[in-house]
């Protein structure tokens, strides 16, 4: 028998609804300027560092993972979905793509990029494009599950649900 699993094959009611957005995920990161990692961008700035401390310290640059941004509140101001590398796509978990995320942090204003590959995590993300909840504040959060850390995004400060307003907390 087949290996399979929840993520990569979906027995419920809703398969079809899951391929389909399996689907225009994977289409959408095969747009024009959502290619994956680039490395000639890194060595370019590497190359063209002004001292040899910069240089080394660019070597580090590349595009921080949202599993390194548990707890930290910031304002998600939009996102791609780009191609993950055939080392993640090969995983029979993985849906073959990951967000790169454009966000600001909600206390200081300073801007950031991270990526981001969780399955349910991009749910959310692109539930929250659909329903225009993007740009808005959300908080990486993380559990230990048996199989690993749980990675999740929710929002904070104030939301709506079912016409009231309701304020989520910032970390739970």
């Amino acid at each position: 028998m087949a290996k399979t699993t929840a993520v990569a094959q979906p027995s419920n009611a809703r398969s079809a609804q899951f391929a389909e957005w399996v689907n225009a995920m994977q289409l959408e990161a095969d747009l024009p300027g959502n290619e994956s990692f680039d490395p000639s961008e890194i060595l370019g700035a590497i190359l063209a560092a002004e001292s040899f401390d910069d240089a080394v310290d660019l070597q580090n640059s590349s595009l921080e993972s949202g599993k390194n941004l548990v707890g930290w509140a910031h304002r998600i101001n939009d996102f791609v979905l780009v191609k993950s590398d055939d080392k993640y796509s090969e995983n029979e978990r993985s849906l073959g793509v990951y967000a790169r995320v454009f966000a600001t942090d909600i206390e200081n204003g300073e801007e950031k990029t991270y990526g981001v590959g969780a399955s349910n995590v991009l749910a959310i993300l692109w539930q929250a494009r659909q329903f225009d909840r993007i740009p808005g504040d959300f908080m990486l959060h993380s559990r230990a599950t048996r199989s690993g850390d749980l990675l999740s995004l929710r929002p904070v400060g104030k939301r709506t649900i079912k016409g009231e307003a309701v304020k989520t907390e910032a970390a739970s």
